[in-house]
């Protein structure tokens, strides 16, 4: 490093101060935070001081998006503090230097001409700075506390052998919050002082505070691209969904889609498939390629947080996209820290990360950020750093595993059971088998007839041990959807129309569509779809036309409300064609989605009591870290009817016989209260004389 940057280096380190000293926690590495961070990679850099570290993507994929799981230590293992540069790509930060316009003189006059108001006339002498901005030249800015002025400035700067024009009658002026101009651009400037005119008419004086602006964006440098994993597609109905995989660490900026198509036109969807909630749209772009290098396959994206990405590509009539391929474009994020230099001389040290297990740290470092609105001698520091090419840089050796990484689930402090729960009060039961994700969670799809048996809060679910005591579990907020098939029965018609009941597999459930399939080519005709309750009763959930295209045959979907339904009925007005013949039916309905901390093992699970207080669970108040981690789905085995259920029991309550008293003790009372009275009726009526005939006596 040349005498300059060693200069440069050492300034910025005397302004960070304490900021960059490595932290002394030799005892905390060696006994907790080492173990709990999954890989690791060595670290080596030209000589001690500041350094620049930029993380391959191996490093980013196998972290938390926010970098919170990573940690560097010195080669005697302690904790260093460390700055994290991680612009996306598509983000700009502005950092505003600023510099104070000192005033040297002033001088103000009225100019009386023959005819017109007066012109006013301000001369103002001001220093300029001592420095120039570090990238780009000054802006003038003027603030006055008049709401409303129109002026004409002319600047000039003394650079013998004469003065130098900087602007020449340049508007200034605000005439409401939206409309005006408040700053001139400069040139680079001299060493002399500047004369500031202001003329106006308006007959007041301007009176302006000034002062010296120089802003620029910083924006992401490094950028790399990632293969992303496909582990599904499926195709249908003029449409390609493909399911990516998304590493934690990684967040893409951008999508760049790879095909070996030639021309081609297709719009793209993208969706974030969070875990526990509904999917979120991230963006959406047309994508094209003609011929002659004219193409854009980029689809940008908001920032995805789900582990797997959802690709729907329109393809309309056209054929299936060739040999689809889909890249993650990220910026590389950049650690700047201070890397002393060992016993040998050399500096040296290692970077530790994965696991999800450690909360991000907080170090002082983080104030010199880059962040859009800093101004003052934090700016020029933080755009010192974000900049980083004057920084030596640090290489990485090797990733390999922490041999001191505790590999026990990262769940494993809400990984206990509850209390005991009564197996006679649950009508049904599934035996299911947890073989957790390495963070200790599991994930449970429930079945159509699951969804059927229970309330519409889903109170009514436990999940036991082989001891009788429940696991804790997380409802998903937000159902997942599935396709069950529908029994399609012709049922009575009249001349003039059809009639189909469409059977549920089981019910209720929460039916969002119906898809129907038939062999007829072509037609057109209005229908009503009707929804019924558990008394039978019908009402209309949706009506309007059936409609297949000759050209597109398509099958035809019949949107609903999701609300619950124990049936459906189809009603067609066919005029005077025949009655369609329909082949078959699908419904899209919504299921629950549950999420267990628990270890492997089997477990039951038990379902359908209408009367059972719902759950409460310490793990909802830990919801965002759980649902956080990844998780295995369930095997689960057949639903059936629970060996152990008893009536007496679910009536007792889970008190169990002492319930099942008090309730037999009320209803016991109830019924001696009831005899008493009809006793008395009867005794009442038994006594009062009958009324002679013809006697009119108490009558009106």
């Amino acid at each position: 490093m040349g005498s300059a940057k060693r200069l440069a280096a050492f300034l910025l380190a005397a302004s960070l101060g304490s900021a960059l000293a490595v932290r002394a926690a030799r005892a905390e590495a060696e006994g907790g935070l080492a173990s709990l961070l999954e890989r690791q990679a060595p670290i080596s850099a030209p000589e001690p001081g500041l350094v620049r570290l930029v993380l391959p993507p191996e490093v980013v994929q196998a972290c938390r998006s926010d970098l919170s799981d990573l940690r560097v230590f010195d080669g005697a293992e302690r904790e260093v503090a460390f700055l994290v540069d991680s612009l996306r790509l598509d983000e700009s930060v502005q950092i505003t230097e600023r510099a104070d316009a000192e005033a040297l003189g002033v001088r103000r006059e009225v100019v009386e001409p023959e005819r017109g108001p007066g012109v006013t006339e301000e001369i103002y002498e001001i220093a300029a700075p001592a420095r120039p901005p570090s990238a780009g030249t000054w802006d003038l800015v003027f603030e006055s506390a008049r709401a409303r002025f129109v002026r004409e400035v002319t600047i000039g700067q003394a650079a013998p052998p004469g003065d130098e024009i900087l602007a020449a009658a340049e508007p200034l002026f605000r005439l409401d919050a939206d409309t005006r101009r408040l700053r001139l651009r400069l040139p680079p400037l001299g060493q002399g002082p500047l004369r500031v005119e202001i003329r106006g008419s308006e007959g007041s004086f301007l009176e302006p505070d000034m002062h010296f602006e120089s802003a620029r964006h910083l924006e992401a440098g490094e950028r790399g691209g990632v293969l992303l994993e496909e582990i599904a597609r499926e195709r249908g109905e003029g449409k390609t969904v493909i399911v990516l995989a998304r590493p934690p660490g990684l967040v893409p900026a951008w999508l760049r889609v790879e095909t070996r198509t030639g021309a081609l036109r297709r719009r793209v969807s993208v969706y974030d498939e969070q875990q526990g909630s509904a999917d979120l749209r991230l963006g959406g772009a047309t994508l094209y390629r003609l011929s002659g290098g004219v193409e854009s396959l980029l689809v940008y994206l908001r920032p995805a947080r789900g582990a797997t990405l959802r690709v729907e590509i329109d393809d309309g009539d056209s054929p299936a996209l060739e040999e689809l391929r889909f890249h993650a474009v990220i910026r590389r994020p950049a650690l700047v820290f201070e890397l002393p230099a060992g016993a040998d001389g050399r500096p040296s040290g290692t970077v530790r990360f994965g696991g999800g297990r450690v909360r991000r740290a907080l170090y002082d470092l983080d104030s010199f950020r880059a962040r859009s609105g800093q101004t003052g001698a934090d700016a020029q520091a933080a755009a010192r750093l974000a900049e980083g090419s004057w920084l030596p840089l640090a290489s990485l050796g090797e990733i390999q595993p922490n041999p001191r990484f505790d590999a026990r689930p990262a769940l494993a402090f809400a990984m206990h059971p509850g209390a005991e729960v009564d197996l006679r009060i649950f009508s049904h039961r599934r035996s299911i088998e947890l073989d957790p994700s390495p963070e200790g969670l599991s994930r449970l799809a429930l079945a159509a007839e699951d969804a059927a048996l229970l309330r519409a809060d889903l109170a009514d679910l436990r999940v036991v041990g082989g001891d009788g005591r429940q696991w804790p579990y997380l409802w998903s907020a937000d159902a997942r959807r599935s396709d069950v098939p529908l029994q399609l029965t012709p049922e009575r018609a009249d001349r003039r129309r059809s009639r189909y009941g469409l059977a549920l597999p089981a019910a209720p459930l929460r039916v969002e569509s119906v898809t129907l399939r038939s062999d007829v080519p072509y037609f057109d005709r209005a229908y009503r779809m009707l929804a019924r309750d558990a008394e039978g009763r019908e009402r209309v959930a949706a009506q309007g036309r059936l409609v297949k295209q000759p050209l597109r045959p398509r099958p035809v979907e019949v949107a609903l409300s999701g609300e619950p339904v124990h049936g459906l009925a189809l009603v067609v007005d066919d005029g005077d064609d025949a009655p369609l013949p329909l082949a078959a039916g699908t419904a899209q309905v919504l299921l629950p989605e549950l999420f267990l901390v628990a270890p492997a093992g089997r477990y039951t699970l038990l379902l359908g009591n209408p009367d059972v207080a719902a759950p409460r669970y310490e793990l909802e108040r830990v919801r965002e870290i759980v649902l956080a981690a990844s998780s295995r789905p369930v095997e689960a085995g057949a639903l059936a009817p629970n060996p152990a259920y008893s009536l007496r029991a679910r009536l007792g309550g889970e008190d169990g016989p002492s319930g099942l008293l008090r309730t037999g003790l009320v209803w016991g009372a109830l019924l001696v209260a009831v005899a008493v009275l009809v006793a008395l009726t009867l005794r009442l009526v038994q006594q009062t004389p009958p009324r002679p005939p013809g006697d009119s006596s108490g009558t009106l």
